[in-house]
């Protein structure tokens, strides 16, 4: 049961007055017409929260048609997201966007599936999506006073009658508003999001093509070092269009290997290689192992 809230009496009016050391008069108006304002307040809708009992990794690729706020709270994931590989530990979360192709891989340090926190919502407002657009397909350092903040969340969603839902939804907002002003005015400003995700629908949609830094640029009409200046933005310097290439074409040949019988020769060559060679080579190059103790080591589970 919610604590009752009474109505509040003079005695304790006077006694807030006196700690807050407010200025009394009208002279402290600033301006008769600006005031206070929540700019750049990320307000989200239809919130929805749950802590995950099930191995997600058994899933396969997927996409939603909302937000989906992921932290984890156990284990080790690695969570394959727009061609690259992003590994989720506790203390940290990601912002998947709607419509982003995801899919959840096993990792050898976690015996047991992790758990996670998930919160999923929608975005009405036009300025909250592109102000949250900032966050898209980077590892979120999570604050603690953030994680006590989205407890308060699923709490209400899971006992409607301690917290108000109105409540929560402004919680998770403030949480949302903070996390997107960690970034940098000066990140916001250098992104370009219409062009980089259609280059990278680009890729996903022909990397079984001989698809290179090259014949990208040359595709949207860059330069190439236009192209490397472009993904060095949006990935904070730690992907490049080769290596962006690369990553969605192991994360097909991952499915394929987990999720099929075809020989690893097929593989390579479904997924643009023109020999196994060049494939296993790249194959370890991101996952660590070949693609046929990949398959070992994983398909069983």
């Amino acid at each position: 049961m919610a604590k009752e809230d009474k109505n509040i009496s003079i005695s304790s009016i006077n006694s807030y007055l006196e700690k807050s050391d407010l200025i009394r008069g009208s002279s402290t108006v600033r301006n008769s017409w600006l005031g206070l304002n929540a700019r750049r307040m990320i307000v989200p809708a239809d919130v929805i929260s749950w802590i995950t009992t099930h191995d997600l990794s058994r899933e396969g690729q997927k996409y939603h048609s909302r937000y989906v706020l992921k932290i984890p709270l156990s284990g080790v994931n690695i969570t394959c997201l727009d061609g690259h590989f992003l590994e989720l530990r506790p203390g940290s979360a990601l912002l998947i966007l709607p419509y982003q192709v995801h899919a959840n891989l096993p990792h050898s340090e976690s015996c047991q599936p992790p758990e996670f926190l998930l919160v999923t919502f929608s975005l009405p407002q036009l300025e909250a999506q592109q102000n949250i657009a900032a966050l898209k397909n980077r590892i979120i350092p999570f604050k603690e006073s953030w994680f006590a903040r989205v407890l308060k969340v699923i709490r209400a969603y899971q006992r409607p009658d301690e917290i108000s839902e109105a409540e929560a939804v402004f919680t998770l907002a403030g949480v949302l508003t903070e996390m997107a002003g960690c970034l940098s005015e000066t990140e916001k400003q250098e992104e370009n999001p219409a062009l980089f995700a259609e280059i990278c629908d680009h890729v996903r949609k022909n990397f079984r093509d001989d698809l290179d830094v090259n014949t990208l640029a040359e595709h949207f009409s860059l330069s190439s070092t236009t192209l490397r200046r472009l993904f060095n933005k949006n990935f904070g310097g730690k992907v490049t269009p080769s290596h962006f290439i690369e990553s969605i074409r192991i994360q097909h040949a991952v499915t394929q290997l987990l999720y099929t019988a075809d020989p690893i020769a097929k593989i390579a060559a479904e997924c643009g290689y023109l020999d196994q060679f060049g494939f296993s080579r790249a194959f370890r190059r991101i996952t660590g192992i070949s693609p046929r103790k990949y398959r070992e080591q994983h398909k069983s589970s």
